[in-house]
């Protein structure tokens, strides 16, 4: 299995059209997408998705295209569409969501592993993630226009495989990050996922045998 996170140094910095543009732009791959949230926005269940495990604090669900668009190719956002949404419509073959509140990840991660598992290429967006399961590349997301700076973004800098940076200013907003000597690969949006992000992705998988990185903790 190969295993791609996507993080990101704040909200609205990119890292879901980074995920729908990679699933988009590699179609070679079968990708299961995961999306997780530091909140439960949606409790209850709808005809858009499945529960698969729910605990102290987490709730994952497998999500559905009603309009069953799935694999259309589009990674740009669509009016009204939702982020799990748009990894169905770049073609992801499964899509899931993790929503957690504070301890929630860590009581999600069996479900987690044992629902992914058997999957060939796996993509997720989440900074926290890294601190549980092993992967090939993490790749963090950061605008220079953006003063906010997450914690959880903070704490996994020096895991980072490469930056994907917004630069439309010299200097960044934020201040008192060091940040460790890292490839710096550019964004343009709209076209957040350039032919650089994708070749790097491509060679970064297909290292044989692939040296994981991060810790497969177990609980």
């Amino acid at each position: 299995m190969s295993l791609v996170v996507v993080g990101g140094q704040a909200r609205k910095v990119g890292k879901t059209s980074v995920v729908a543009g990679l699933i988009s732009a590699t179609g070679e791959r079968r990708w299961t997408a995961l999306k997780t949230s530091g909140h439960i926005h949606r409790p209850h269940i709808d005809a858009t998705s499945t529960l698969i495990a729910a605990g102290r604090g987490f709730v994952l669900t497998e999500e559905f295209d009603p309009s069953g668009d799935r694999g259309s190719r589009q990674a740009p956002r669509l009016p009204g569409q939702s982020d799990t949404a748009r990894f169905m419509a770049a073609g992801a073959e499964h899509v899931y969501w993790l929503q957690t509140e504070t301890g929630g990840l860590e009581e999600a991660i069996p479900h987690l592993r044992g629902l992914i598992s058997p999957a060939r290429d796996v993509i997720v967006e989440s900074n926290s993630i890294v601190r549980w399961l092993a992967f090939d590349l993490y790749l963090l997301v950061l605008d220079f226009g953006v003063e906010e700076f997450k914690a959880s973004a903070l704490q996994t800098l020096d895991r980072a495989s490469a930056f994907l940076v917004r630069r439309d200013r010299e200097e960044p907003l934020w201040q008192g990050v060091r940040l460790p000597s890292r490839p710096m690969l550019f964004m343009d949006p709209p076209q957040y996922v350039t032919p650089e992000i994708v070749g790097f992705v491509r060679r970064g998988l297909a290292v044989e045998p692939r040296a994981r990185h991060g810790i497969e903790r177990t609980t």
